[in-house]
């Protein structure tokens, strides 16, 4: 199986809710887990994933976080990617405000191969895997603002190859550099 270096792009999210109910916003960041399906094929079976944070984008329910992160060792079968919609607080209190699992390349497209792009895609944020207190703030702000705050949170990741993994017998991913432009 060929490995490939993967440019993986968290570009924006839209209707996020509520979670800060005195200003009617939220302090939004994404965390991300990477795996393969052959990454529990490694040592002791024990799957391998990798993890990224983006930065936290201040006072907003429509955040672009444009952040980049560069992956080596990825298998031409492709990946999955499992990113957490999370809301910053104070100390170690921060609020999940949804989920969303995404497989790169979609199920019957083909392998991953040098100069693939999935362009960006949309993904559906399941909000039921959040804690209950932003679909309250959320409720009370949309009827506060008679139906302004929105209510599907979507998911915009773009990710493409940029190259052959250096060594093909290393089956070890790993974090080349999240490279991230701020908004």
């Amino acid at each position: 199986e060929t490995l490939y270096v993967c440019k993986i792009t968290l570009l924006k999210v839209t209707g996020v809710p509520v979670a800060d109910l005195h200003d009617l916003s939220c302090d939004p960041y994404l965390q991300a887990s990477l795996s393969t399906d052959t990454s529990a094929q490694q040592s002791n079976d024990v799957p391998q994933t990798l993890t990224y944070r983006t930065h936290t984008c201040r006072r907003t329910l429509n955040p672009e976080f444009n952040a980049t992160w560069i992956v080596s060792g990825i298998p031409d079968s492709g990946f999955l990617l499992s990113v957490k919609l999370r809301d910053e607080d104070p100390g170690n209190y921060d609020d999940d405000l949804g989920k969303a699992v995404l497989r790169m390349p979609n199920p019957g497209e083909e392998k991953l191969k040098e100069g693939w792009k999935s362009g960006d895609r949309e993904y559906k944020v399941r909000k039921k895997r959040g804690t209950i207190m932003p679909q309250l703030f959320t409720c009370t702000a949309r009827v506060l603002t008679r139906g302004d705050i929105g209510r599907h949170v979507r998911l915009w990741v773009r990710a493409e190859v940029v190259g052959k993994a250096a060594n093909q017998d290393d089956k070890r991913m790993y974090t080349v550099g999240p490279r991230k432009s701020c908004i």
